[in-house]
This record gives structure tokens, sequence and C-alpha cells, in this order.
């Protein structure tokens, strides 16, 4: 997912924290977290108002709006509203068994065998429109450089959050990727830096108590790439 140098020389699988929106994610998308979760989150400001009334949904149905919102902070308020989750559910997160673990260099490496592209998703996973130059920068091209040492290649980027500008696109290219990523692709012709992606992760499979779930995997991979075809 990241490379950079707490993410490639980590010597332990497993002891790294959850980014943030991962924490989001597996605090709310879980019904044994899900309540609580809400009500830590309707505590904190600009959450209050948007959550106000709906303490009682189900957590995954509201996991997209409050990423959203979290995601137009700043870091400074993004991560204080994060060490609360942290600190009340934190430990009940981090016990959880099927619970994403980064890789090692040698899960890294075996990765590659099989066949996968490992390319670069940054450093420290910044949302990359809002950085100063320098940090885009270093962001980009130190992930590469650590990758490409690691594993001999690193071709592509994933914009941390699909968000990207011209700013960042020309930045990319700048740093030697061949192509870029972002959530939604833009409209029109495809463009090299410019172009969309299907996410798949361990969240795509979660059923309601946590563990995998083979139909909600498969509705949810449905539900993304033909979304018109199931709506008639």
């Amino acid at each position: 997912d990241h490379a950079g140098p707490d993410h490639a020389d980590h010597p332990v699988v497993g002891k790294r924290q959850l980014p943030w929106y991962e924490l989001i994610q597996q605090t709310l998308y879980s019904s044994r977290t899900s309540g609580r979760a809400l009500q830590l989150l309707a505590q904190c400001e600009p959450l209050g108002d948007m959550l106000r009334g709906r303490l009682e949904t189900p957590g995954f149905l509201l996991a997209g709006a409050v990423m959203g919102a979290l995601k137009r902070l700043g870091d400074v308020q993004r991560e204080a509203v994060c060490a609360l989750l942290w600190d009340k559910l934190g430990d009940e997160i981090l016990a959880r068994p099927n619970l994403p673990r980064y890789l090692d260099r040698a899960g890294v490496q075996r990765l590659l065998s099989f066949g996968a592209e490992i390319s670069s998703h940054t450093c420290r996973h910044p949302i990359l429109t809002q950085v100063s130059d320098e940090v885009l920068a270093t962001e980009l091209r130190e992930s590469k450089r650590l990758l490409s040492e690691l594993v001999g290649q690193c071709p592509g980027l994933a914009y941390p959050n699909g968000d990207s500008d011209a700013r960042v696109e020309a930045a990319a290219q700048a740093a030697g990727y061949e192509y870029a990523v972002r959530v939604e692709p833009v409209a029109g012709p495809p463009q090299r830096f410019r172009l969309g992606r299907q996410m798949i992760s361990e969240l795509t499979g979660m059923g309601l108590g946590g563990g995998f779930s083979e139909k909600i995997f498969l509705a949810k991979l449905l539900l993304e790439r033909y979304p018109a075809a199931l709506a008639a």
C-alpha cells in the first residue's frame, strides 16, 4: 500500500496502526463498534451537525459521508478526531484477527512473485492537493525510490484519497511515474495521469459481524462495475 521509511523498514508485520481512513472504516463497518464510534464522532466538529438524529443508522451507511467530512478537515483536526477513536476503541480494533496488516519486505517480494505490480501510494498518505510543492515532490520521489530499491520496479502511483489536480499530476510525471490513478477517472478520453481504478480491499467483503462475506463481496463488485444494470 504505502512505501516510506516507516513502512518499508518496519521490522514486524502488523505493528503499525491503521491510517485514518481505515480506522474510520473498521469502526463503522462492524456492528460491534459502529454505534459507539458514531457516538464519539458526534462529539467532534463538524461531524456533530451531520450525525445529529442519525446515531441509530448502521455505521456502514454513514462511513462515506464521515470520511468525506474528515477529508475536508485540516490534518490537525482530523488527527484529533482519530485520536479520540484510538483512545476509546483502538485496543478492540487492533485485536481483531482479520485486521489488515502491513507487509514486511519478504511479504512484498512474495506478492511480486505472484505477478502483482508493486507501485506507489506515497510515503505517508497525505492529501497531495493540500501539501506544499516540497512535500509533494518528497512524497512522490521517496516512495518511488524505496519501492524501486525493494522490488526493482514502481511504474504507477495511486493518489491518496484519489485526489489530484494539474499541479499534482505534473509532479507525478516529473517524478518519473508512467501513469497515475484516481478513484474516479476524469470525463473524456483517457489521460495517463488521470486514470480511474476499482478499489478492492478487505472491506469490500466485510460482513456486519466484521468477518468476510462472499455475498457482500460479489454484490459490491457488481454494484461498482455495473451500477446501471443493477438499478434496472
